[in-house]
């Protein structure tokens, strides 16, 4: 279940949000963008399948869809961090190096929705640089996450 409340109001103010409902596809689970103006699939390439946030939320609590989602644009002022598989859901045990990550973002942040990684929105800025050593990482691996505007 998806709590709306938190969805910060700056986001909330952005007409870029669809739905989207759990298919499974070669055995894995596969997120299907729904149109909530429609009920059509959505497509994150075309505007006109988005709809502002009022009536995202009002298909989510009345269809048979499983959440909400923001549709992220190369010029818009929002970007999107998706860590996978970095807690396990039996203990709510977060990798070290992940929670080194989110508290770094220190923005909004949700549990995906397999539970097992976590879905961070962050503004991005004129120049800004985020750089992790990932020690636990095989050969220690680095992410560098940068963008000019």
């Amino acid at each position: 279940m998806v709590n709306t409340a938190a969805i910060p109001s700056k986001l909330q103010d952005r007409a870029q949000w669809v739905c989207w409902r759990i298919v499974h596809r070669n055995n894995r689970p596969a997120k299907i963008p729904i149109d909530p103006g429609t009920g059509n699939y959505a497509t994150v390439t075309d505007p006109a399948t988005w709809t502002e946030y009022s009536t995202a939320q009002d298909y989510y609590h009345c269809e048979d869809v499983d959440g909400l989602g923001y549709v992220f644009t190369a010029d818009g002022p929002y970007a999107g961090v998706d860590l996978d598989d970095v807690r396990n859901p039996d203990t709510a045990l977060v990798e070290e190096w992940a929670l080194d990550v989110l508290l770094t973002l220190d923005s909004y942040t949700e549990r995906s929705p397999s539970g097992r990684g976590y879905h961070v929105l962050v503004e991005r800025l004129t120049y800004t640089t985020f750089y992790f050593n990932l020690g636990a990482m095989p050969l220690g691996w680095r992410v560098i996450i940068r963008h000019h505007a």
